[in-house]
């Protein structure tokens, strides 16, 4: 079961490889700085999640920092087409399995898809953590017939998820958005006007099903002082997104 009976954060945040944004390494890489892991970690901790989906991950030792650190389980799997951008799901209690969707259907995705199957007592929550593909290794740098591809992958492997939520690299204007939509689900950030960057260019989402007896209790993107290095650095290039449902 779940820390609370009647209600469910989650948390998910793409960490641009835990390297700080501008990179503290003075480049980008997929690799985690030392400076940065703790304090994101201190971060995610001070959100209070039941279950944390992260995106841009690089490796599996990050994973182990960040369960020490959190006292929460997790899995952690690779990439698809490109591995370095890796994923991971944590949660708080037991009873609670993750598969990898990201090679479903015979269809690589290239970053990542995982499902995570948790038990809330005698209820059952299936939550998807996506990274969908973005424009910059897409041929002519169009990646929405990518994503649109494996977005269907992702409903054919699970048809009907409670919750989907990460970076899918897709705005609000998006037929990726709109796709969806048309198959019955929430935006939860919807109306949402903070977002760390304009609300017609967000990418990260928390989608709910509409008929999966859920409802939104609270939301928030974090932009506060937790998020920042220093007055000129943040912690990565994504806000994490935090959100609480009641379970109806």
């Amino acid at each position: 079961m779940l820390t609370r009976s009647n209600s469910l954060t989650l948390v998910t945040h793409n960490a641009y490889w835990f390297q700080g944004a501008p990179s503290l390494w003075g480049e980008e890489r997929t690799q985690a700085h030392d400076a940065v892991l703790p304090l994101l970690a201190k971060l995610y901790g001070s959100l209070d999640a039941d279950i944390l989906c992260l995106q841009e991950v690089p490796s599996s030792a990050v994973l182990s920092t960040l369960r020490t650190e959190l006292s929460m389980q997790g899995a952690f799997f690779p990439g698809g087409k490109r591995s370095a951008y890796g994923g991971v799901m944590l949660w708080q209690t037991m009873g609670t399995s993750v598969e990898n969707l990201t090679l479903a259907g015979g269809r690589v995705f290239e970053r990542i898809c995982l499902r995570l199957n948790a038990r809330i007592k005698t209820r059952s929550l299936t939550v998807v953590g996506v990274h969908l593909a973005s424009n910059r290794f897409a041929p002519q740098f169009r990646g929405e017939p990518i994503r649109l591809a494996e977005l269907e992958t992702l409903f054919a492997a699970c048809p009907e998820p409670d919750v989907v939520m990460g970076d899918f690299n897709a705005t609000p204007e998006s037929a990726v958005y709109a796709r969806m939509v048309e198959r019955g689900f929430i935006d939860c950030g919807h109306g949402y006007t903070e977002h760390g960057r304009p609300p017609d260019k967000r990418i990260d989402y928390i989608w709910i099903r509409a008929d999966a007896g859920l409802s939104v209790l609270e939301y928030e993107v974090i932009q506060d002082q937790r998020f920042m290095y220093d007055a000129s650095i943040c912690l990565s290039d994504h806000h994490p997104v935090r959100i609480c449902l009641r379970l109806d």
